[in-house]
């Protein structure tokens, strides 16, 4: 999927969501998974009902979501598309084979569950800057991690905020949280209160 990408040679072929490549007895199919990057494409193998997963799932670790071209809303949404698929394997850009591909998305959607449960009660119990924040969630990963996982908080308080009632917003749910789509528990908060967070 070109996207951003005007240096590339002119004779690419520019795949988009759904469309397929055959070849001898391999079908992939791929899928627009944005999130991670906004062209990011996973690929459907369908004859092992396995998914080539790019950066959006690891063999190793979660996947940062980078401030530059990433968008948690949309991440949330590409985990849960792969989830709604017959998917037994997948293979990641970065580590092992993940043999039980249904089990390692749920741990994924979990884990961006558990990060927003727990900066809403730092919010909840008076944290204000993002370091403090990550001091507290980020309390058993090693501190030179720290810097990433700041742009992590932010990019969720951001979402957060995005998700607040407020006139004319129709980009966001109003109702939604940012990973969970149950209600929003950082509604009562200002859209100001999110947007002046130092880092």
């Amino acid at each position: 999927m070109i996207h951003r990408d005007a240096g590339l040679p002119a004779d690419i072929e520019d795949l988009r969501d759904g469309q397929t490549i055959e070849g001898d007895g391999v079908t992939l199919v791929a899928l627009h998974t944005p999130g991670h990057a906004s062209d990011h494409l996973c690929y459907y193998l369908a004859e092992e009902k396995a998914v080539f997963t790019g950066d959006v799932v690891l063999g190793g670790s979660t996947t940062v979501i980078p401030a530059e071209d990433g968008d948690l809303l949309d991440y949330m949404s590409s985990l849960k598309r792969l989830q709604s698929l017959d998917v037994r394997r997948i293979y990641p850009a970065h580590g092992p084979v993940i043999e039980d591909a249904q089990g390692r998305l749920a741990e994924y959607v979990e884990h961006r569950l558990l990060r927003e449960r727990q900066i809403l009660a730092a919010l909840g119990d008076g944290l204000t800057t993002i370091p403090t924040m990550v001091a507290r969630i980020y309390a058993d990963v090693p501190v030179n991690l720290h810097a990433m996982a700041g742009q992590s908080v932010r990019l969720a308080t951001g979402c957060m905020a995005a998700c607040i009632p407020r006139p004319h917003n129709t980009a966001r749910s109003a109702s939604s949280s940012c990973a969970s789509g149950a209600p929003n528990k950082a509604s009562t908060a200002s859209p100001a209160y999110f947007s002046t967070i130092p880092p």
